[in-house]
């Protein structure tokens, strides 16, 4: 699928993403464990990054988490002062190194779930 493929977003058709070499990839998140001044309860919570999308993931929504590259991986979990943050890693990983595709709604468990639907044909229909 490319950007330029326009997708209606209220048919709810899922879509698979991977990169286009296949490899894993990780995506960036911030955690933090405080305690409420109210209950004395100590919370962890996490929030998942966010960037702008590229041209492969705005067709899904105007936002896509952030991916972070392994060679970044020591430096994004890195324990620092938030003054020294890599806020250089949170940017919108290149259109070109994704792919997306059609899969059927999800139905159960398993690999698969990440099987691209056929294409339809495109062009006029005959009967003969």
């Amino acid at each position: 699928m490319n950007g330029s493929q326009p997708i209606d977003k209220k048919t709810k058709q899922p879509y698979a993403v991977a990169l286009t070499d296949d490899r894993l990839f990780s995506f960036g998140g911030i955690w933090d464990r405080w305690k409420d001044h109210t209950t004395g309860q100590v919370i962890e919570s996490f929030a998942m990054i966010t960037c702008e999308p590229n041209d492969t993931m705005k067709a899904f929504h105007d936002r896509t988490p952030l991916i972070v590259e392994p060679k970044d991986y020591d430096r994004w979990l890195a324990d620092v002062e938030p003054s020294h943050l890599p806020m250089d890693l949170v940017r919108t990983y290149p259109a070109e190194g994704m792919k997306a595709w059609k899969i059927a709604k999800l139905n159960g468990n398993g690999p698969h779930l990440l099987n691209p639907l056929p294409e339809l044909p495109t062009g006029p229909l005959t009967l003969f």
